[in-house]
């Protein structure tokens, strides 16, 4: 794609090949364990079925979001 980019600016950019930088990788897992990669559809086109997790494993919840009480008494909020 930087070639064509290039090519396309038509000015002389040479491109040197660094390598890999930390923390890059060159591929990614996709799946997690015991996740299958199932192409019913189209060859290109990757579906997994993930089961649902339990409410005690999740790593967070959520808390529910309150609004100072300066802007909830807001006539703008109001309107909304």
């Amino acid at each position: 794609m930087a070639e064509q980019l290039i090519e396309l600016s038509g000015k002389p950019i040479e491109i040197t090949y660094t390598g890999l930088r930390e923390g890059e990788k060159l591929d990614e897992e996709l799946f997690g364990e015991g996740e299958v990669d199932v192409r019913p559809i189209h060859p290109l086109i990757s579906h997994a079925h993930v089961p649902p997790s339990a409410p005690a494993r999740r790593p967070f919840s959520m808390p529910t979001p309150t609004l100072p009480r300066s802007l909830a008494s807001s006539r703008l909020l109001a309107q909304i």
